[in-house]
């Protein structure tokens, strides 16, 4: 691949983050008219080539709507989104947090944890249950260290995905991954305790072992309800600034 190509594809992505933020924050709405490639092309300073691109993957996303004659529209994501729109939700241009879309981002987690680690207890393989317990070891290995705990715990979880053998619940994973990754940091902080809390990786391993999938929904319940909690109170303390700062303006 060239130095132009990556450039171009570089490019491309930055219109369709442009474009996708105006369709999140409604300056422009379902039914509206994308503007003509000429006036976009130069309003970012980009080539009516990347504007194409970059309006492809708008349609690809269920953003847009191509009509004959009539150039493109705006559809309403609610309607015509997938999963893959998430990091795009979760975080505004300026860098902060949607906290709507932040909270249903934690609570499909939480749904989709719990099932798919009952389904993986019906349905995973020795192989699955195998998997599970080495990484549960090195978790143990890892004394504590955020970083190594959190890129494990992925690996564990994914591994519970793919022994559902829900495909939706594994590109619901995907997505997951997808939001965290734009603030690891953050994301680590929030589920510090959670991942640290090897007793409850444990005892959800043991669980998919035995193929006890009551117990496994529950084990996974209880501990992704730890980071659903910090979560929630990290949502409640930014509310609650906001309201201050409102009030003191």
């Amino acid at each position: 691949m060239g130095a132009q190509q990556i450039n171009s594809e570089s490019a491309s992505a930055r219109v369709f983050e442009t474009l996708a933020e105006s369709i999140f924050d409604g300056r422009l709405r379902p039914g509206d008219p994308l503007p003509p490639e000429r006036e976009l092309a130069r309003d970012t300073g980009v080539t009516r080539g990347v504007i194409r691109e970059a309006v492809k993957r708008l349609q690809q996303a269920g953003l847009l709507a191509s009509q004959q004659g009539s150039g493109h529209r705006v559809l309403d994501y609610r309607q015509h989104g997938g999963l893959d729109l998430m990091p795009w939700l979760v975080y505004r241009a300026d860098g902060t947090a949607d906290l709507n879309a932040v909270r249903s981002v934690g609570e499909m987690r939480l749904a989709v944890g719990r099932d798919g680690a009952r389904l993986c207890a019906l349905r995973g393989s020795d192989e699955i249950s195998d998997f599970l317990l080495a990484t549960l070891g090195h978790m143990e290995a890892a004394n504590g260290d955020l970083e190594a705990l959190r890129r494990l715990s992925w690996r564990y979880w994914r591994a519970i995905m793919v022994g559902s053998e829900n495909i939706t619940y594994l590109l619901a994973f995907n997505s997951l991954l997808g939001v965290y990754e734009r603030n690891i940091e953050t994301v680590q902080e929030l589920l510090a305790d959670e991942l640290r809390y090897i007793e409850g990786y444990r005892s959800l391993a043991l669980a998919i072992q035995r193929h006890d999938s009551l117990t496994a929904r529950h084990a996974a319940g209880a501990m992704l309800e730890i980071g659903m909690q910090r979560l929630q109170a990290a949502i409640a303390l930014f509310e609650t600034l906001a309201d201050e700062g409102d009030a003191e303006a």
